[in-house]
């Protein structure tokens, strides 16, 4: 029997001991990381789901206590019912399978966002110390930029880097260093994007996949829902829409700035991104995701074209994406 089965019939196990009543359960999803999904049906038509969440892999206690965090502080998340963190196991409360992403469309995205906005505000109010949540910190900037040098360049890339191309890269690493170190500290999501907000049975906004939080830069799960891996708006939209957000939330900080900082915040994701979605292909067999590799490497593109500083970083990604931002 395969180590998946296993976990199956272990998951299973654990149900029927803290179940009162039958049950049957059926695949429901993966995700980006090592979690799956189980839907489980009672006889009367209720329904739970079950999370396999390897503790090897899966801070659960971290999850366990965010989950339980949030609600106390009035935002919607998916709630956790029982876990066994040991084997790790989780029984959460069943939200209809409705995301953002099934909801946004080219006439509605604007008014999508302002729910979103007023979540995301409420979300970066919160105190972070008191979950002792890591800091976004140059180590963790550095270890995700490896993740595009040793996952995209290798797997995609055909260009062959040279000395003067890594400093370049290098350069362009203490900048972001830089960038992330100059805003305001913030609760970070860290995913905060389409596929990870939902909507709950009320069709209130619901918050998941919030294991990966931490103390960071201000803009950056802003960035992260409206420079989204997954979906596209008019550059100058994307804009307008970031600025809204600063004058509502934020108006004593220059807009400038702030856009300076989303912009430079995204280039960070973003090359990460490229690396992670060419490793999930590669090493765990979750091929989808090399089809949003051409929007991400477009944002790329974009954010190096529009400022002078990133010429010499602009002309190496054009050259290693072969293509160019028009």
């Amino acid at each position: 029997m395969s180590q998946k089965k296993n976990r199956i019939q272990a998951m299973t196990d654990w149900l029927k001991l803290s179940l009162d009543r039958p049950f049957s359960i059926t695949p429901l999803s993966t995700d980006a990381g090592f979690r799956r999904y189980f839907l489980i049906d009672f006889n009367d038509q209720t329904k739970q789901v079950a999370v396999d969440a390897p503790p090897e892999t899966e801070d659960n206690a971290l999850f366990v206590r965010l989950s339980q965090w949030f609600t106390q502080q009035g935002i919607r998340v998916s709630q956790v019912l029982s876990a066994d963190l040991e084997q790790g196991f989780m029984r959460q409360e069943f939200l209809p399978q409705i995301h953002l992403a099934d909801r946004l469309n080219a006439h509605n995205y604007a008014e999508c966002y302002q729910e979103c906005f007023q979540q995301l505000a409420q979300i970066q109010q919160l105190d972070a110390n008191q979950q002792g949540l890591p800091s976004y910190s140059n180590a963790m900037i550095a270890t995700e930029f490896k993740i595009f040098m040793d996952w995209y360049l290798p797997e995609v890339s055909n260009y062959t880097l040279s000395k003067k191309d890594l400093e370049i890269l290098s350069n362009l690493n203490e900048r972001l260093q830089t960038v992330f170190a100059e805003q305001k500290q913030v609760l970070v999501h860290r995913d905060y994007h389409c596929r990870n907000l939902m909507y709950d049975l009320n069709d209130k906004l619901t918050l998941i996949d919030y294991q990966g939080a931490v103390q960071g830069p201000l803009t950056y799960d802003l960035v992260s829902l409206l420079k989204d891996c997954y979906q596209q708006w008019p550059p100058a939209q994307v804009c307008m829409l970031s600025q809204a957000y600063r004058a509502s939330y934020y108006p004593d900080i220059d807009d400038t700035q702030w856009q300076y900082w989303f912009d430079l915040t995204g280039l960070q994701r973003h090359l990460k991104c490229l690396g992670i979605f060419v490793r999930l292909a590669k090493r765990d067999g979750k091929t989808s995701y090399l089809k949003h590799l051409p929007l991400v490497k477009t944002y790329i593109l974009e954010v190096t074209a529009k400022y002078s500083e990133l010429a010499q970083q602009h002309t190496l990604f054009t050259q290693m994406f072969g293509t160019k931002y028009e």
